[in-house]
């Protein structure tokens, strides 16, 4: 039967300080993506002090935080214990129970594993039970009595198997340099396996996943000697390698076998002859990259034995190369794939730093981490800053450090477009791109400065929006004014591979979602071009959200707080529901959950406006300063959640391959600045077209054209936008075209339009609170003129 790897980490009283823990975890956060989360379980064991503090960057990993031991007792006068239920109380589900060292230090007996295991099933925690002999026990033959003996306690108290893991320890081999050969291994797990199944039954038998636990380390070889101090090695004739001194340089770093700590050097006191200590130290340094081979081999041939389903790892847990054991068990698709897809991007021309966000959510995608947000790991937010209750003084002079940018990269292909969105007729004529090029020169006049201006754009809307904005020259040109969006190739979603498409090679490829903002800052060079020159905060909007513009009040009120992100939100409504919305961790951190990473259990709460009251508008405001701080501090790749959408590499050919596009949200960057902060905006501020709904709406008199340039809502609106519902057969622009040839109905006291079927608006016609206008005919009918309340118009 096919049983799932797990993998755990016991750290015991390790490492000496937090500080020392929280590197670790980021060391190995490094190398996630080579580990396929689908295929090994990974739970780790620091100090009990430390558990609650971790856990929160150990989940993170896609990682389990897991107790060393627990009380046998109930809560009451227990000095120095913790009981099961205290545990599950601090949402810590996992405890070892019976490790060697507890049972031989501490005097744990077979009878108190057996009370701590009845406890954990009672309560719900599951459990990591470590058997295993000592050295005397197996010299004398007794490993079967003392397993059996160990697990006979425990049987009777065990209700459910499901939550119960057993770790073969052979205490012999723990500290010892002595190592069971994986035969050794095998044959007693499988006699602990056929145990199980006379004591318990078949099908727990089949089910239960037992670790080996016998000081499974990249330090260990197969022969249970570690390497480079084992007196068989190719050692100097005369110079004993169990005593020579670590070499004169480190080890180099590929080779983490050696007895001696990298880093370490060489002391030449008492040295008879230098040229001998050379000599060893070439040849240890060959040695170890010999038997690191021979390492892994042992691992790899352990994984393979039918009965052996992971390892309990202790020191080899407090090493990055933990990662190693973890991936060797559970390898993802990074190691076959990643030369591929680094090969197209390369022939393709993208910069290092395009490659390496796509690394980053390609070994997201392949390690099979989780990459929904459940309720279970979110709190709602309360309370947030109030735009009207701002207090700050406007300071002007900020606006010569600060940039605006707009996200100009789509293509509204959801529309029926060819061309970029912005290119689409607003109001009177006006398209996003002029109303965004005259609010501009509008800003620079009011605030009598030369305020600097850029887009982001898509190698499908460059040149049309360059094109379109050329009778702007004031606004820039060239890399002064753009800056273009990477691209990411697709996926292929049977078996990861790079998407191929003959007929078309463009349909490989696909925008990375406009989280790709700021390694396409980086990559371009524009990050650090706008630092040089004294710009050091970014506005950034998108370009069909009219009502985004600088506002000094906020851009104050962003400096004078020192937060490195802001995110401009607005309250939720039920025409909201369906959108992302801002949540906090349950550290308290901000981030961004959107539709796609709501598990369908949690879709009731995710829609409750109520709970969860803010929405993300996509303005943000950025520190430049900041940004690149945190580029360097993850290698420069922000970790941003990762969404995967299903398409087919032709998205008008159905039947073509299909593959998945990976995309990064620009909001959900609030989580990887420590001190984010939100502020409440008024809707005002929030207008953008994403639907012919939206069209029509941004048409209508609901809305206004500002002196300005800005659109903002009609001040009847009390900022309320209201809610448009075409049916599917207006989802192109040119449809929509022909629904309002007289120009569209008055929206302004309108709470609800839905049109069903082929209708034209007549001139004049105005709609009032809730309005559904039906034709069942098939034949277009025109809506006459007049004013609709509250009713259901039949054509």
């Amino acid at each position: 039967m096919s049983r799932k790897f797990i993998v755990g980490g016991n750290w015991k009283c390790n490492p000496a300080s937090m500080k020392e823990a929280n590197t670790l975890l980021k060391e190995w956060k490094k190398s996630l993506p080579s580990v396929d989360k689908s295929k090994v379980d990974v739970v780790i064991c620091p100090p009990a002090l430390w558990m609650t503090t971790l856990s929160p960057a150990i989940e993170a990993l896609g990682m389990q935080t897991c107790a060393q031991n627990v009380g046998k007792n109930d809560a009451g006068a227990f000095t120095g214990e913790w009981t099961a239920a205290n545990l599950l109380d601090l949402n810590i589900k996992w405890t070892l129970i019976g490790h060697s060292e507890r049972r031989t230090k501490y005097g744990e007996t077979d009878a108190d594993v057996a009370e701590k295991v009845a406890k954990c099933q009672e309560i719900g925690v599951n459990v990591i039970l470590c058997i295993g002999e000592t050295l005397e026990e197996r010299e004398g033959g007794k490993t079967d009595e003392v397993n059996k003996r160990q697990l006979a306690a425990v049987i009777p108290k065990v209700k459910d198997w499901s939550k119960i893991v057993l770790a073969y320890e052979p205490v012999w081999a723990i500290g010892t340099g002595k190592v069971a050969t994986p035969e050794q291994a095998e044959e007693t797990q499988a006699a602990i396996r056929a145990y199980i199944k006379g004591a318990v039954s078949s099908d727990v038998a089949d089910k239960l996943q037992i670790q080996y636990g016998g000081s499974v380390s990249p330090d260990n070889c197969a022969d249970g000697q570690p390497c480079g101090v084992r007196s068989e090695s190719k050692a100097v004739e005369g110079l004993d390698s169990t005593q020579a001194p670590p070499p004169s340089s480190p080890l180099p770093e590929n080779c983490q076998l050696g007895a001696m700590a990298q880093g370490d050097t060489f002391d030449e006191v008492d040295t008879s002859s230098k040229v001998k200590a050379n000599r060893y130290k070439s040849q240890r340094l060959d040695f170890c990259q010999s038997r690191e081979a021979s390492c892994w081999a042992s691992i790899l041939e352990l994984i393979t034995k039918p009965n052996i389903d992971g390892f309990l790892v202790g020191g080899a847990s407090l090493k990055p190369t933990f990662m190693e054991i973890v991936s060797k068990v559970g390898p993802s698709k990074m190691v076959d794939m990643w030369p591929k897809f680094e090969e197209k991007m390369k022939k393709e021309g993208l910069n290092d730093t395009a490659i390496a966000a796509f690394k980053y959510t390609y070994g997201v995608l392949v390690s099979g981490a989780d990459v929904m947000i459940p309720e279970s790991k979110l709190d709602p937010v309360e309370k947030l800053p109030e735009y009207e209750k701002l207090r700050e003084k406007p300071d002007p002079r900020l606006l010569k450090k600060t940039l605006i940018l707009k996200l100009n990269g789509g293509l509204g292909t959801g529309m029926g477009l060819e061309k970029a969105k912005s290119l689409l007729p607003v109001t009177q004529g006006f398209t996003f791109l002029d109303l965004i090029a005259k609010q501009v020169a509008s800003m620079r006049k009011e605030f009598k400065t030369d305020l600097k201006f850029m887009l982001m754009n898509s190698f499908s809307t460059s040149q049309d929006t360059l094109e379109a904005l050329s009778k702007y020259p004031d606004l820039g040109t060239g890399s002064d004014l753009e800056f273009v969006q990477n691209k990411a190739p697709k996926v292929t979603a049977s078996d990861m591979s790079p998407a191929e498409w003959s007929a078309d090679s463009s349909h490989e490829w696909c925008p990375p979602g406009h989280g790709d903002l700021y390694p396409a800052m980086l990559g371009s060079g524009t990050l650090e071009k706008l630092l040089k020159k004294g710009y050091r905060y970014m506005f950034v909007s998108n370009s069909d959200n009219l009502g985004a513009t600088m506002d000094l009040k906020i851009l104050t009120h962003f400096v004078q707080s020192g937060a490195p992100f802001m995110m401009e939100v607005a309250e939720r409504t039920d025409a909201d529901k369906k959108g992302g919305h801002l949540a906090k961790d349950k550290a308290g951190g901000l981030l961004l959950r959107e539709s796609a990473q709501c598990p369908e259990e949690d879709e009731k709460e995710f829609q409750n406006v109520g709970k969860y009251k803010f929405f993300n508008t996509n303005n943000l405001w950025v520190d430049l300063a900041a940004l690149k701080r945190e580029f360097r501090r993850n290698d420069g790749a922000l970790p941003l959640p990762v969404m995967k959408n299903g398409k087919t590499v032709d998205p008008r050919d159905k039947a073509s391959t299909k593959v998945l596009q990976l995309e990064t949200a620009m909001g959900a960057a609030i989580q990887c600045f420590e001190g984010a902060s939100a502020l409440v905006i008024p809707r005002s501020r929030f207008a953008p077209v994403k639907t012919t709904n939206d069209l029509l709406a941004l048409r209508s008199d609901a809305y206004k054209l500002t002196e300005d340039f800005t659109i903002v809502l009609a001040p009847e609106r009390d900022g309320v936008p209201p809610e448009v519902k075409l049916d599917g057969m207006y989802k192109f622009t040119d449809a929509m075209e022909k629904l309002i040839p007289n120009g569209p109905p008055s929206l302004l006291h309108c709470k609800k339009l839905v049109v069903e079927g082929p209708v034209t608006f007549a001139k004049d016609v105005i709609i009032k609170g809730t309005v559904t206008v039906k034709n069942s005919s098939g034949t277009s009918k025109e809506l006459a003129a007049g004013t609709y309340e509250d009713k259901t118009v039949e054509l």
